[in-house]
Parts: C-alpha cells; sequence; structure tokens
C-alpha cells in the first residue's frame, strides 16, 4: 500500500494500485469541483461538455473490472459512478479528495467539537420555546397581575411565534445558507438577549404588555433559525450514522423549552388568598430579570465558541456544494414528493405544537387548574423529548422504513387525542391518569415523527439545502398553527373544539403520506459502502 497513488475521490484508486497493468489515462478533469456540483440544475457549458470520464468505454471498464474497498476513505468505483449518476453531472466523477476540504488523506472524521455546537444549540432552542410559550403555563397569575390581559393575548404571544416563522422563515433559511451557521445563530442568540432584557425595563400596564410584545416578535424571529437550522447543523457536524440523532437533539431541546416555561410557576404566585396583584407582578418581574441574564449568558457562549463548520467533512455530501437559493426553490416547488411531505408536516405537527402554549385552557374545561396543569405539560414535554430520541436513533440504526414508521405513529397519536377528546365531550369521565395518559400520549407520539418528517424531507430533496427544506415545511406549518391561534380570539362557550383541530390535523397527515415515495438520495451516497462511515478520530 506504501506505493498507492490516490487519484479523484469519484473515480477511484489508480490503476496500480489494484496491480493491473498500466493502461490510458482517462480524460483529463474539469479545473474545479464547487463549480462543476453547482451546475447540476444548469445546462452544461461547452467547456464541459464531452469531458465526462464516465462516457468514455475504458473508464466504463475500469469501473467494472475494479471492486477493491477504497483506501483512506476513498471511494471505490462502483459508488463513484452512484454519485456521478445522482449529482446527474458528468464532472462529478473527477472530484479529489482536497477539492472537498478533506485534506491529502481523504478521509471523512468526526470532530469532537460537534458534541460542543450541538450541546449550545440545543441550550439556545431550549432558551427560545420557553420564551415562546411563557405565558400560558402563567395564564392566571398573569390575568391576575394584568387585568387588560385575556386568553387572547395571551394566545397572541404565542401567535407572534407563529406568524414570524410562516413570514421570515425562508429568510432566515436564505440567511444561514448565505452566510453559515455561526451568523445565524449569533443572531438569533442576539435576538433572545434583546428581547427579554425589554421585558425588564418597567412593570406598568401598558408600556409592559407593548414590550411583551416586542419580545414576542423577536423570540418568533430567532426561533426561525432554531427550528429550521438542526437538519443543516447535523449535515454539516455529524457523520451518516449520527444525523437523525442530532437532529432530533435539537428539535427535543427545543420541545422541552415547553417544560422549562411550565417550570416558571414554581417562581409566581398564583393569586388567592394572601396573594395580591402587586405580589404576583413583582414575581414576574423577578422571573423576567433572571430570563434576561441567562439570555445574556447564552449569547457571550455563542460569541465565544461557535464554529461555522468542522475542520472536515464528516461525510461524502457534507462535503458537496448544494445547490443555489433560488434553484432549491424551484426544485422543492417541482418536487412532487416533497410537496406532500410538507402538506402532511403541516397538518400533524401545526395544531398540537401550538396547543402545548395554551393547553391550560383546555384543561380548565375538564376542571383542571393552572397547578395540576403544570404536571401535565412537564410530563408530556419529557415524554416527547424521550420518544423523539428514541424514535430517531431506530431511524439511523435501521435506515430505510421510515415513511412505515410515521404511519404507524400517526394512528397511535390519533387514538390518544381522540381518548382525550371523549373525556372533554364527558362521554368518558375525566379521571387524572386518564389525561396524563392521553395527553402525553398523544404530544409525545405525535413530537416523535418530527425528526423522521425533517430527515425524510432532506432526504427526498437533495442536494437542495437542508435549511431551505425545513423553512419551506416550516411556512406552511406555522401559517397552519397561526391560523389556529387566532380562533382564540373569538368567545367561547367551552374550548371543547380545539380536540376537534387536534384530531382532524393528526388523522389527515396520513392521506399524503400514503401518496409519498421512499427516497433516501443522500444517505444512498453516504451508506454506500462500510468504508464510508466516519472514521471516530477526534481532530483539534
Amino acid at each position: 500500500m506504501e506505493n498507492t497513488e490516490r487519484t479523484p475521490l469519484l473515480g477511484g484508486l489508480s490503476p496500480g494500485a489494484s496491480g493491473d497493468p498500466p493502461r490510458a489515462a482517462p480524460p483529463p478533469p474539469p479545473p474545479t469541483a464547487a463549480t462543476d456540483v453547482q451546475s447540476l440544475t444548469q445546462e452544461e457549458s461547452p467547456a464541459t461538455e464531452g469531458s465526462s470520464s464516465l462516457d468514455d468505454p475504458l473508464e466504463e471498464t475500469l469501473i467494472e473490472d475494479r471492486k477493491e474497498d477504497c483506501v483512506d476513505g476513498l471511494l471505490r468505483p462502483k459508488a463513484a459512478t452512484e454519485v456521478a449518476v445522482r449529482m446527474r453531472d458528468p464532472a462529478a466523477s473527477s472530484f479529489t479528495s482536497s477539492d472537498l476540504g478533506m485534506g491529502d488523506g481523504g478521509a471523512a472524521r468526526a470532530h469532537w467539537q460537534r458534541f460542543w455546537v450541538l450541546l449550545l444549540f440545543s441550550g439556545l432552542a431550549f432558551f427560545q420555546c420557553s420564551m415562546w410559550s411563557t405565558w400560558g403555563p402563567l395564564s392566571e397569575s398573569v390575568e391576575a397581575a394584568y387585568p387588560n390581559w385575556g386568553s387572547s393575548t395571551v394566545a397572541m404571544m404565542a401567535n407572534w411565534g407563529t406568524l414570524a416563522t410562516m413570514g421570515f422563515v425562508l429568510i432566515s433559511s436564505w440567511f444561514l445558507h448565505a452566510f453559515g451557521l455561526r451568523a445565524g445563530v449569533l443572531t438569533a442568540a442576539g435576538m433572545l438577549a434583546l428581547g427579554t432584557a425589554l421585558r425588564t425595563l418597567t412593570v406598568q400596564d401598558v408600556a409592559f404588555t407593548v414590550l411583551s410584545h416586542v419580545c414576542a416578535v423577536l423570540v418568533g424571529l430567532a426561533g426561525t433559525v432554531f427550528i429550521s437550522a438542526p437538519p443543516m447543523l447535523a449535515a454539516v457536524w455529524f457523520p451518516p450514522t449520527e444525523r437523525t440523532t442530532a437532529t432530533a437533539v435539537s428539535l427535543a431541546a427545543n420541545q422541552l423549552g415547553t417544560a422549562g416555561s411550565y417550570l416558571e410557576s414554581f417562581f409566581v404566585r398564583r393569586p388567592g388568598k394572601g396573594v395580591s396583584p402587586a405580589n404576583v407582578k413583582e414575581d414576574i418581574r423577578s422571573l423576567m430579570a433572571c430570563e434576561a441574564a441567562i439570555a445574556l449568558v447564552l449569547f457571550m457562549m455563542t460569541v465565544a465558541y461557535f464554529p461555522p463548520g468542522p475542520p472536515s467533512p464528516p461525510s461524502i455530501t457534507s462535503a458537496l456544494p448544494r445547490l443555489r437559493y433560488r434553484e432549491a426553490l424551484s426544485s422543492i416547488l417541482r418536487n412532487r414528493d416533497l410537496m406532500l411531505l410538507t402538506l402532511a408536516f403541516s397538518m400533524f405537527a401545526s395544531v398540537p405544537v401550538a396547543w402545548m402554549s395554551v393547553l391550560n385552557y383546555s384543561l380548565k374545561d375538564i376542571g383542571i387548574g393552572q397547578d395540576e396543569a403544570v404536571w401535565i405539560g412537564l410530563v408530556s414535554s419529557f415524554s416527547s423529548a424521550f420518544f423523539g430520541l428514541v424514535s430517531s436513533r431506530l431511524t439511523d440504526l435501521v435506515y430505510g422504513h421510515v415513511r412505515a414508521s410515521l404511519l404507524v405513529l400517526t394512528f397511535l397519536s390519533c387514538s390518544c387525542f381522540f381518548w382525550f377528546s371523549l373525556m372533554t365531550w364527558h362521554t368518558v369521565p375525566p379521571a387524572r391518569w386518564q389525561v396524563y395518559a392521553s395527553v402525553a400520549g398523544g404530544l409525545s407520539l405525535n413530537f416523535a415523527m418530527s425528526p423522521l418528517f425533517v430527515e425524510m424531507a432532506v432526504e427526498t430533496a437533495y442536494p437542495c439545502p437542508e435549511v431551505v427544506v425545513a423553512g419551506a415545511a416550516l411556512t406552511l406549518d406555522n401559517a397552519v398553527a397561526s391560523a389556529f391561534l387566532f380562533a382564540f380570539f373569538f368567545r367561547h362557550s367551552s374550548y371543547s373544539w380545539v380536540t376537534f383541530c387536534l384530531l382532524a390535523s393528526s388523522s389527515l397527515c396520513a392521506l399524503p403520506l400514503l401518496l409519498v415515495r421512499e427516497n433516501y438520495a443522500r444517505s444512498s451516497i453516504d451508506r454506500a459502502d462500510p468504508s464510508l462511515s466516519t472514521r471516530f478520530m477526534p481532530v483539534s
């Protein structure tokens, strides 16, 4: 192996590497790899037409004859052919390891920094969701401290997040695609710090209400990064066997943020005997100050160390350039299966996630107050995160059955929501354990589908940028969630209508799912050969 020569990454080893007699050299490669990949949706230029090494009969013979494994992480010829065909680019067969940023050794490597990046990103995602759903768990307390608030104001505070996501997630996706992960996360962390700081300026009714609305808008804008960037972060930092799990960790952290908001009720007293509105207002001010301090610390940690990317790519596809932004949007709109996935995602995820921010009102209908609702919310949040991580890890280990998993989870989640509906309609007596089981079960199974949906959408849309795919899916999702929260502006004698929305959104998503054709375009490249697996060698 000492005399083995490294040749283009997608062209295999040189003839001398396998001991074969020398043969004629293939045509020379194009000038750069990046230019070639970016042209996969454009017409071939005259400079590259006819230059494909795959079109050469001699090269095809070499590829068919040589079956040896790759050396030093380089792709073997059979996998190289598959990549070139999938990229629909004749120049793809002439990439070199140095072109892809893998260094002279050409090996994809996992870097220890990925765990720090995921931890810090997850912490920010957790905090952002806590700020988004701040007021729902404190509905009784805040209405006592600020009488001008009501269910419509509490719902609107959460609705600003869905409106911001619906209106700006594609802009946020463009920003992340154009300027990178660090710039996007740093901007979002700054918005969180600014928004939470504004709420500490005053406790006067009108001024505090206005500043709370401004904070909700800034938190919503920051959320466009933390809900769209997880698949991008996973693709940039993690190897193929960890990508779905990494996506699930950051999404689960964001989901756990709801649990963080329910913990706020332990620091803000409920109005009652010996607790005046002034006491509640002071508790709220202290809580706002603590949250502003946490946001500032997270922002400073992001400034201190959040690398834009690893020293070298963790997989083959993470090194390959993606489509440009406009080309990606055009490709997404023409992708039938992706459109069906986006429709299904917007149905199943929108209403349950928004419902978590106003869960107290549905529980109040069956005689459960704020104190008990806190524990139901906490159990639901933690179980959702757990189920999300389990489903994602199983997907990484046993790949290729995402649609079947989604259909099973859809049926189970609908069953739990129907169980809860029977209690709100007073068909079944609302026993405490049944409320816990139905709410936590429905939300947990529903959330377990989120990482699978995101992963399947990214695979179907490849080579579109992951963050653009997630942004496109979230636009429609938040439009539905916003319509649900706007319904709270109308006066209702009860909130039993919410259960109809839960059942409809969770069950109808099965219809487009049945029509989706599974396509694992990205993973079929990275998982084409065991030798493509990342070498788990820490790199400083």
